[in-house]
Parts: C-alpha cells; structure tokens; sequence
C-alpha cells in the first residue's frame, strides 16, 4: 500500500503484492503445469480454470448458477480455482494488511496494534472501533462482545 493511497490494488504496492500472488502465475511456474487464458493444464491435459473478480460470474454463468439465489450480495474474490476432476470450485481470498488498505477508501479509520487478541480489544476500546480482528481472520464485534468469535464473524459475512 502507498502511503496515503486507497484500495490496495489501486496502489502500486498493492498492484505488485496481486501480481506475486496470482493463482495463474503461480501455477504457470510450476513443473508440468501450464495457463491459456482461465484454462489450467497439467501433462497437456485440462485439469482446472481459473478467475478473477467478475470472471467468476462469467464462469456461474455459463453453469446455469444464478449467484442471486445463492447469496445477498455481490463478491469479487482475488481468485477462484475451478478443479475439473473434483468438480469443485474453491474462493481464494488473498488478503494481508498492516496498512490502512481499503478500509481508507471506505471512509473508515485503520488503527494497528500489538499481536495478540487482548492487544487488539484494548486498542478497539481506545479508539472506539466498531470492529476488529486479527491476520489470521479472527473477527472481533464489541456490539456481541469484546473477544475473538468464528460464530459472529461467519453472522456478519453471511449477513
């Protein structure tokens, strides 16, 4: 992130960290693998497809899934994989912050502290946040309670 920038991937920082974390790159690099386009190939032979933000509607799409019907709003994940043979789709969402990030570009306020839940509580009391959390997606809610919740985080999320 760029220092008084917004949206991470509308900064130059936050442009290269994607590019160093793309799905499609990643597997272009390895041995046997190859990318045309969303279609992943191991050995020649098709074995997943890949996309980006609004593609994944495209991919839905094509699939007959109306999103609509499955969930209240709208998602750009970073990355989807589509594994062919597993007839499995998963939703990479890549994410690191220790810089304001989008949170700036939402009109809210970022505020960093100390590792360590009790730290995070303490500095949420501080400033009088209205949500928290940690790197490793815990979700900390004061309107619920003042702790760690994988319950409450999976209320907002599906909220």
């Amino acid at each position: 992130m760029k220092k008084g920038g917004i949206g991470g991937g509308n900064t130059i920082t936050g442009l290269i960290y994607e590019g160093q974390v793309d799905l499609a790159t990643f597997l272009a690099q390895q041995k046997g693998y190859s990318v045309e386009g969303v279609n992943i190939f191991y050995n020649g032979n098709l074995v997943a497809q890949t996309f980006k933000k609004h593609q994944f509607y495209v991919f839905l799409k094509n699939y007959g899934v109306d999103w609509k019907n499955h969930i209240s709003s709208l998602l750009l994940p970073d990355n989807c994989i589509y594994v062919i043979i597993k007839n499995t789709l998963f939703i990479i969402e890549v994410k690191t912050q220790n810089t304001p990030g989008s949170t700036n570009a939402h009109g809210c306020t970022y505020t960093a502290s100390a590792v360590g839940e009790v730290n995070v509580v303490t500095k949420m009391r501080e400033t009088n946040a209205i949500i928290g959390g940690e790197g490793n997606g815990g979700v900390i809610y004061p309107a619920c309670h003042a702790g760690r919740d994988a319950l409450v985080g999976i209320c907002l999320f599906l909220s």
